[in-house]
Order: structure tokens, then sequence, then C-alpha cells
């Protein structure tokens, strides 16, 4: 019985651990005091320990913003029974909280190429979050143009050029791992659709697999929830277009790309539960190397959730009207390109969207006992 007891001392441990984590993301995230609660008993639950089971968990916010959990749960007995023994209650307790740092909502993996974040005649706005580029190149982020840049905070792994941020620039920053490097990629399965140009007309699409490339020439589109698998081909949007959908996941396979070049309105919101949640648009795990995205769009864009491209060089322009400003946007990318008077506006309001953080996309959280 003893070494039973110990055994799952050691599982409470782990348990009340992922409890105070799960809490501290909630905090992170602008969650109120039931939903950190309702978040850390779930991880508790994922563990083993429930109400349902004995648990009792106790979730509390600190004053020093970070989140304790304790939970206490009698331990099972087997040869004690004969003896008369009173079980003991097992208890352990743990407390996490986020770093001070703001969180990343602009990541440049670009490990050392050159101008890995080349910003011409262009704004980026986020003023609640961090803009990191790993690049270690001596111009790993250039400024030019009368381009400005205004963040809670910059890091640049090798140094920059130019001017106009609203912050001093950090030199020199430790490199950040990519935050959603664990993440796995749903199956595809077999092709399901096969579309043609959808020009001049209104329609709506449904999710599954295409296995060719859907164009979008002035056209007005509707994507139903779920996701899209672009299989060997991608989106291409022309023509003053408007392209909309909520709960929509775009997950690029092989030599897909995203080849947005027109003046039009892009409205998406990534899905909120699934193995895409969170995620407007994403690469599997093996692309076609020197891909090119482009997000050109000028009128009007509002992309909800990330876009994920972690490999490949993405040139953005375009502009959010300020009725349509997404809580929450976030780029993991290779390489950005920005220029022709465009302004990427990120946030990273998460309280205020239904679209979940996927991955490690928030400033992360530690365990401080």
């Amino acid at each position: 019985d003893t070494s039973v007891w110990y055994f799952t001392k050691r599982r409470l441990q782990t348990a009340v651990d992922s409890a105070a984590r799960a809490g501290a993301h909630e905090l992170d995230r602008g969650g109120s005091e039931e939903q950190i609660s309702a978040a850390g008993a779930a991880a508790a639950a994922r563990m083993g320990f429930a109400p349902a089971d004995g648990a009792n968990i106790r979730i509390e916010v600190r004053e020093d913003n970070s989140v304790r959990a304790v939970i206490r749960s009698r331990a099972h007995m087997y040869f004690a029974k004969v003896l008369r023994a009173t079980a003991p209650t097992l208890s352990a307790s743990a407390a996490a909280a986020a770093p001070s740092a703001p969180p990343p909502c602009l990541t440049i993996l670009e490990p050392s190429d050159a101008q890995a974040l080349n910003i011409d005649k262009a704004k980026i706005v986020a003023p609640t979050c961090r803009i990191q580029v790993n690049s270690t190149s001596a111009e790993a982020m250039k400024i030019a143009g009368g381009a400005t840049v205004d963040a809670a905070q910059i890091c640049v792994t090798g140094n920059y050029s130019g001017g106009g941020t609203s912050v001093p620039v950090d030199i020199g920053c430790a490199p950040l791992s990519d935050p959603l490097a664990a993440w796995v990629p749903p199956d595809p399965g077999p092709c399901e659709f096969s579309p043609n140009t959808i020009k001049e007309t209104t329609t709506t699409l449904k999710p599954g697999v295409y296995c060719k490339q859907i164009q979008i020439d002035k056209a007005t589109v509707t994507f139903l929830p779920g996701i899209y698998f672009l299989k060997n081909g991608g989106l291409k949007v022309q023509g003053d277009s408007v392209i909309t959908g909520k709960g929509v996941g775009f997950l690029l396979i092989g030599d897909s790309k995203i080849e947005i070049e027109a003046k039009s309105v892009i409205d998406l919101a990534a899905p909120v539960d699934g193995p895409m949640a969170g995620f407007v648009f994403a690469h599997d795990r093996n692309p076609k190397a020197g891909l090119e995205h482009k997000f050109v769009a000028h009128s009007d864009i509002s992309y909800e959730g990330a876009v994920y491209l972690p490999k490949h060089y993405v040139t953005y322009q375009g502009h959010s009207t300020s009725s349509n400003i997404p809580p929450f946007t976030t780029y993991i990318v290779g390489r950005l390109k920005m220029d022709g008077q465009s302004e990427l506006i990120l946030n990273n309001n998460y309280a205020a969207s239904a679209v979940p953080v996927a991955g490690k996309i928030g400033a992360g959280v530690v365990l401080v006992e």
C-alpha cells in the first residue's frame, strides 16, 4: 500500500503542475476566475484527478498574478484494510505564472538570411505584443521608405537597419523556438473536389479535400465551417472578390500556396475546435521548399487566428478597416516582406476571441513553485 501511495503522490504532483499551468495560461489570455478554475480542473481531470473520483481541487489567483493549484485525494487501501487503518489524504500544490515579456504576435523563424523581415513604405501595428526576428544577420530586419513599427517589444537576434519604431529595438535576443512545433496536422485523406475557376458569381464552398487550385475571380464566396485540405494547388483570389468564412482552416499540402492578389474583402476566422483549432492558414510538415505566399488584398483583410507558414516567404499588402479588426491575429512565418503602403494589424486579446490559442503562441507559463 505504501508503494502505491508514493506512486499516486508522484501522479498527483504531475496533475497539480498541469492544473497550475492551465490556469496560468487562462489568466494570461484574460480569462475570468471561473474560467481559470475550470481550466485548472479540466487539466487535473485529464490526469485522473477529478471531483467524481474523490479529488478536491482548488485553484486560486494570487496577488502576484500567479495561479496556485492544490489537489487533495484520499489514498486507496488494499492490504491496510485488514488492519482497519484510516486511508491517508494525499496532497500536492504548485503555482505557475506567465513571464513579464509580452507574447509574440509576429514571429520570423528564418535563422540567418538578411532582411528576414523587410518593411518598406508600410506599417505594422502590434501595440500589446512582441515582434520576434530570429535571423542572426547584421540586417535581419530592414525598415525603409518611412515605414513604421508599433509594438510592445521588438526583438532581433542579429541586427537591423532603419528606424521608425515605437520602442527601442532589442538586438542580440535569443531566438524563439517555433511555438507550434509540436502541432500535428490532420490527415487529408483522398481527393474529394477538383474545382474550376469561380468567376463573377456568388457561391458557397464546403470543407473537404481539394486537389486542384481553388481560383476565385470577381466572385463572392462563403466557406462553410470546417477544414479545407488544399493538395498541390492552393487558393488563388483575383479581382474585386469577397471571401468570408467563420470556423474555417486551410491546410496547404505539397506545393500548395496562397495567392491573394486582388482589391478584395477577406474575412476569415479559424475553427474553434478540432485539429485545426486556432489556425486560419497552415502548411503540413513536408512543404515544397521555396514557396512564396502572397496576401495582397488592398481593401480589407481580417484573419482571426494564426497564419502558420514557418518555412516560407510571405508577401503582405493590405489593410484592416477600424470596424473589422480581429481581437486575435498572429503570424508565424519563415520570412515576411511588406510594401505598398500596407498595414498589418496584430492583436493578442485572446479573451475577446472565440478562436483558441493554438500550441504555445502565448507568452507561455512557467512553474514558480
